[in-house]
């Protein structure tokens, strides 16, 4: 597990593929893990059992899968529609 403030090392050099945007992305995510998975996951395991309530909040956050934008609508729909 990362430690609090702990910065992992880059092996592969990946963060200079991402975004401002993206490492914007991963620090939310990082900070959801170190506030609210952390405290239970251990215990979970042990029991054997699925915090199903910790879906919830990513799937909030918008960070749950991914985004596809809407295509933008046209006069005619097309042959498939």
């Amino acid at each position: 597990m990362f430690f609090e403030g702990y910065d992992p090392p880059d092996y592969y050099l990946l963060d200079e593929f991402l975004t401002g945007e993206h490492k914007i992305i991963r620090g939310a995510i990082r900070n959801w893990v170190n506030r609210s998975v952390k405290s239970v996951i251990e215990a979970a395991a042990h029991e054997h059992t699925f915090p199903v309530y910790l879906v919830k909040e990513p799937a909030g956050l918008g960070t749950l899968g991914p985004f596809t934008p809407q295509a933008e609508t046209t006069s005619s729909p097309g042959p498939f529609f």
